[in-house]
């Protein structure tokens, strides 16, 4: 769970070397979640960026459901939230709630939500 640690953390330049020497991208932790869901949720976006780049799977969910998007978004992430958006998660995933991604935002990340979506269209 090094990847995990290093996404944790915020260690760019581990995730970095990680990666580089075969890290698993998207294990799991006992949480079902990736370091996508970590990185993400902790409004990382530089490692978020990372992970996307190397194929990560944005449209993994956790335990309760929740993609990136959801946790990037509860927690008004805003680069997160965009870069997600950007390398085409999926918005309309429901968690286990019921509640799409936008519905757990703020007015403020749910703009940038709307926009975003509006202009991949």
């Amino acid at each position: 769970m090094a990847l995990h640690a290093a996404a944790r953390q915020n260690n760019l330049d581990g995730v970095r070397q990680l990666l580089q020497a075969g890290g698993t991208l998207d294990a799991l932790d006992r949480h079902i979640w990736t370091s996508l869901h970590l990185a993400s949720r902790y409004g990382y976006a530089n490692i978020t960026g990372l992970l996307v780049e190397h194929d990560a799977d944005i449209n993994r969910r956790e335990f309760h459901g929740w993609t990136g998007l959801h946790l990037a978004a509860r927690e008004e992430h805003l680069e997160c939230v965009r870069l997600l958006l950007e390398h085409g998660i999926d918005p309309e995933v429901c968690g286990n709630d019921g509640k799409r991604a936008g519905g757990k935002m703020k007015h403020s990340v749910n703009r940038l939500y709307t926009k975003v979506l509006v202009i991949e269209r």
